[in-house]
């Protein structure tokens, strides 16, 4: 791929995500009732419970899950070492722009474990994480990349669901763990 390309990939990327994060705040408040009437409208014990699930334990499981497969497949821990580096840098960044921001919540934090630090919105950090694990697997576990992206959406999805996020809340989220864990998955082509 000549350098060309790939700057004009990125310019790409870079304005598919600005425009993305910009359409998502025009559309907050729409997403945000669909979601809140659609909770109260088809309220489930049962969806709460895996939707307070993917809420909360499963990103930190999620990750083990990927820093031993890495070390088991690639017998190399620096590779899974990476990984674990992006998503403690994807933690920190996204804590350090939610202090910057201090975006009210939409509504008030349920009570399940984990969703309490800090108290702020933007960006959604479990979808920040969620999402950071995301260039690893794709690239080390192809196979099974569309589950593990399954499960990111259904974090995703989650933080829409409890109504604690808005719409750009979510999508900052991905787009700040995708570039976090991009970015680490660079590190790992230098040798």
């Amino acid at each position: 791929m000549s350098a060309n390309h790939k700057l004009d990939k990125n310019w790409i990327f870079i304005l598919s995500a600005a425009g993305s994060l910009i359409a998502s705040f025009l559309l907050d408040g729409y997403v945000l009732r669909f979601f809140t009437y659609l909770r109260e409208s088809f309220r489930s014990n049962i969806l709460d419970l895996v939707m307070g699930i993917f809420s909360s334990y499963l990103i930190a499981g999620a990750v083990l899950v990927l820093y031993l497969m890495l070390l088991v497949k690639r017998r190399d821990a620096r590779i899974a070492n990476l990984a674990l580096g992006g998503f403690a840098a994807t933690f920190l960044i996204s804590f350090l722009i939610k202090v910057l921001f201090a975006r009210a919540r939409p509504s008030p934090m349920p009570d399940i474990p984990l969703l309490r630090v800090p108290d702020f919105s933007f960006p959604s950090m479990h979808a920040a994480l969620a999402f950071s694990t995301l260039p690893f697997v794709k690239r080390h576990f192809k196979r099974q990349s569309e589950l593990w992206m399954a499960g990111c959406c259904l974090v995703a999805f989650s933080r829409l669901y409890f109504s604690v996020h808005y719409l750009s809340d979510v999508v900052g989220g991905i787009l700040l763990g995708l570039a976090v864990g991009g970015a680490f998955l660079r590190w790992e082509k230098r040798k």
